[in-house]
């Protein structure tokens, strides 16, 4: 089951306090684009690749004919919370990352803001209106979206053998990014927008133990349950 594959994950804390047909669906489509992103972020032949693009492309398909395989399209599926265009914009996605394919990112281009937000914001604009009513600042949920996207992809590079001073460079750039995007960012819009703030306080606190540990860090920091479910409490009730 899906819910089997997030307990105890940044997701499943960053959607605990959503009622169940929210927070499943949350989770669901960001594991599917996750899952899709991160094709061209694995070190395998491209022939693979596009093997693993295309099993993706008839899985949208069947999307959104209602005979989806995949366990998150399957949930999506379970509630209908999201509209008919997701299926369109998962399609846009899958496309986007085929173009990419042998061009990774890697922490010379710094993983760029604006590529990340040019590939994902479809997907992102919908999590959003899921995750609330309204989105509020549009453009901080977007830049926070993105800069979570971003910090993922850099705590990536950890286990790849990296020059550390543009390592240690680049997560500083995004640590120093995402807390004074945060630090504008009002009480009402977090709480309204917990999903995604919630991710955002998870991984500022990765961010900031891994740039004093970098030289140490071989793979992500992973915080304990009892500080994950602190920040999503907070970020929930207080912002």
């Amino acid at each position: 089951m899906l819910d089997d594959a997030i307990v105890g994950t940044d997701l499943y804390y960053a959607s605990l306090y959503y009622p169940t047909h929210i927070r499943e669906s949350l989770c669901a489509l960001e594991l599917a684009r996750r899952a899709i992103t991160g094709i061209n972020q694995q070190k395998i032949d491209h022939s693979v690749a596009n093997i693993k693009l295309s099993w993706w492309w008839d899985e949208v398909d069947r999307y959104r004919s209602n005979r989806p395989r995949h366990p998150a399209l399957r949930q999506l599926r379970k509630y209908r919370a999201l509209p008919e265009a997701v299926g369109v914009d998962l399609h846009a996605l899958v496309e986007k990352v085929q173009t990419q394919i042998g061009q990774q990112p890697s922490i010379e281009q710094h993983v760029r803001l604006e590529d990340i937000q040019s590939m994902n914001e479809p997907i992102f604009r919908h999590i959003a209106q899921l995750s609330a009513d309204k989105e509020g600042d549009h453009d901080l949920v977007l830049k926070i979206a993105c800069l979570n996207e971003m910090a993922n992809q850099l705590l990536s590079f950890l286990s790849q053998p990296q020059s550390i001073s543009l390592l240690t460079n680049a997560v500083t750039s995004v640590l120093l990014d995402l807390s004074s995007t945060l630090s504008i960012c009002s009480k009402t819009l977090r709480r309204k927008q917990t999903f995604f703030f919630t991710l955002a306080l998870i991984n500022r606190r990765v961010l900031k133990i891994t740039t004093k540990n970098i030289t140490h860090s071989q793979n992500r920091v992973e915080l304990l349950p009892i500080t994950k479910l602190w920040i999503s409490w907070r970020t929930k009730f207080w912002g």
